[in-house]
């Protein structure tokens, strides 16, 4: 009897489509005031709540926040007199917000349903960004039926979850770093115009969103150059890489530095991060207590890897069953050694260089700003997802069928968990 052929593509789809439905659910169910950052929303409990972040925008607790930088761009009143709070982000991402609460004005008079649509935005923000690693999983040459447990991870892990919820500038600067590695890996292989160019405009469209994706610059460097020499060495035309350059500079320097640039003629300094408020300090607490070792089960706010887990699934506030978590956040530290393992074992560089460089990056955040939101796991998420493509490239490379299945079925069970615990989040 011939054995049946399993259609791993129909199966990726099916997953992203559930997960989709997933998160549908949740910016359904979730109102907007609750698992935000930096947004100033405050409580909502009626209507006229709704109505005063369109009148009071310019008082506590919204001024200085994102939902403050979003209604000056609706009420076409330009960038702030001053940079404090949120105002040194560059303003793609609240431009974009601003131009769809107007259009939503066309549709709707309820302040209640036009403010809540926000979250639809960073729901396409996550349907983009999962579309593209699994186009960088089709990149790396990675086989369908490999590609089922990164998706299991991306699907249902829920920080991954929650960040389609989120209203501040978090989504849109993940879909362009995400986009940005999917062009240099795309470049890598094939070095056209085609390619630098998207490259560039993601690059330069995520630094005028959030400038932690100053990071990609550094894969990118490192690719551009080591093509460089590779062809210097073998005597071919370098003139064509150096046009690229050019053009990855004029674009990337352009959309990603303007708003900077305003601000300093301007007498204005938006590079840089404005510092926390003194109620979230750690100081007080030694080098050893913060990056130490833990008890990740036994939660606190002051360690960084035991925030960096706990607060993955909790946002350092969801009440949830405390035993489940407990047994997810294990769980979750097995998957992080499993990538690593085959991260070790096959070595991609383009993935390596930014992983490393990110939590380099992160390290020296948490360093340079020892508060309690310098931790927070939404500023590791690209890394994150980098290693469930560590995991994608390792299977595809195990020559282990019983290894292969067993991480398999545990990254299958993992994700039910997972998925179980956002269900208790929702309802």
């Amino acid at each position: 009897m011939e054995k049946t052929r399993i259609n791993y593509n129909k199966i990726l789809w099916i997953l992203i489509i559930i997960f989709i439905a997933l998160r549908i659910i949740f910016i359904l169910d979730i109102k907007i005031d609750k698992y935000q950052f930096d947004m100033g929303i405050g409580d909502i409990y009626s209507e006229k709540n709704y109505d005063e972040l369109y009148t009071d925008y310019n008082i506590e607790p919204h001024v200085g926040r994102h939902i403050n930088y979003i209604m000056r761009f609706y009420y076409n009143e330009g960038f702030p007199d001053n940079i404090f709070g949120q105002f040194y982000h560059p303003p793609l991402h609240h431009f974009i917000m601003s131009v769809w609460l107007k259009i939503m004005d066309n549709f709707f008079t309820l302040s209640s349903i036009k403010i809540e649509s926000m979250q639809i935005l960073s729901l396409i923000y996550f349907v983009i960004t999962i579309i593209s690693i699994k186009k960088i999983l089709d990149e790396l040459e990675i086989e369908r039926k490999n590609q089922v447990a990164p998706m299991l991870i991306l699907g249902s892990f829920p920080l991954f979850i929650y960040l389609a919820g989120f209203i501040n500038n978090d989504s849109l600067v993940t879909m362009f770093s995400v986009l940005s590695l999917l062009y240099l890996i795309k470049w890598n292989k094939n070095q056209t115009i085609k390619n630098t160019v998207l490259l560039s405009v993601f690059l330069g469209l995520g630094l005028m969103t959030k400038s932690i994706i100053i990071i990609i610059v550094v894969p990118a460097v490192y690719i551009y150059f080591k093509k460089l020499i590779q062809n210097v060495n073998e005597n071919k035309n370098v003139k064509i890489l150096v046009i690229e350059l050019l053009i990855f500079s004029i674009i990337t320097l352009i959309l990603g530095f303007w708003f900077h640039l305003y601000n300093f003629i301007n007498n204005k300094n938006s590079f840089g991060i404005i510092m926390p408020f003194d109620s979230l300090s750690l100081k007080k607490y030694s080098y050893w207590q913060r990056f130490g070792i833990n008890n990740i089960l036994r939660i606190n706010s002051y360690n960084i890897w035991n925030y960096l887990l706990n607060s993955s699934y909790n946002l350092g506030s969801i009440v949830t069953p405390i035993l489940l978590q407990y047994i997810l956040v294990i769980f979750t530290v097995i998957v992080f050694f499993i990538s690593i393992y085959y991260c070790i074992k096959n070595i991609n560089d383009i993935l390596i260089i930014t992983y490393l460089t990110w939590w380099i990056g992160y390290l020296y955040l948490n360093i340079s700003l020892p508060y309690i939101c310098s931790m927070h796991p939404r500023y590791m998420i690209v890394p994150f997802f980098i290693n469930t493509i560590f995991i994608a490239n390792g299977l595809q490379k195990e020559d282990n069928l019983k290894i292969k299945k067993l991480i398999l079925l545990f990254l299958i069970f993992y994700s039910i968990l997972n998925v179980l615990y956002t269900i208790n989040v929702i309802f």
